[in-house]
């Protein structure tokens, strides 16, 4: 089976248990011959010498290329050219990913401050999803998404409109 895990922090760049569990089942995944692919963002905490000496080349797997709404403990609220960029950014990311690896299924992890719109991209290409939460990101993500939170209060036809004008 192909894997595609999309998380916001992927170890050695880590905060805590949640990046170690999804780099524990990815580890199990692979183990049991599955292809699994993991796109994640490029945060990096510290050097890797202090983290273990794991580098990206002893992991071909992981892709950190998504940018997200959250730096140094802190959520961003970047301008609107800098959203469009961030979203159609990470959306071009996934869409290549996809087109290459076509996974058999996405699975979301840790997606507080990141682009809750690669969901619905994965929905509206009939993936089957696999949502792993150990806190409550599908309650604050909306809130922490740069550009999803822009547009929850606006009517739905103008976000509908929108999405169609920027991609």
């Amino acid at each position: 089976m192909r894997v595609l895990v999309v998380t916001s922090l992927y170890p050695p760049h880590a905060l805590g248990g949640y990046e170690k569990s999804c780099q524990d089942v990815v580890d199990r995944w692979i183990a049991r011959g599955h292809e699994v692919d993991v796109l994640t963002t490029s945060t990096r905490f510290a050097d890797l010498d202090e983290v273990g000496g794991v580098d990206d080349a002893d992991q071909p797997h992981v892709r950190r290329t998504l940018e997200w709404y959250w730096a140094n403990h802190q959520i961003l609220r970047p301008g609107v050219r800098r959203r469009i960029a961030i979203e159609r950014g990470n959306q071009h990311k996934l869409g290549e990913l996809l087109e290459q690896r076509r996974p058999d299924v996405v699975s979301f992890w840790a997606m507080g401050g990141m682009s809750l719109g690669l969901i619905t991209t994965c929905i509206e290409r009939t993936y089957p999803l696999a949502l792993v939460m150990e806190d409550d990101w599908l309650v604050y993500a909306p809130e922490v998404d740069g550009w999803t939170s822009s547009w929850s209060r606006r009517p739905r036809w103008l976000r509908d409109v929108a999405s169609q004008l920027l991609g």
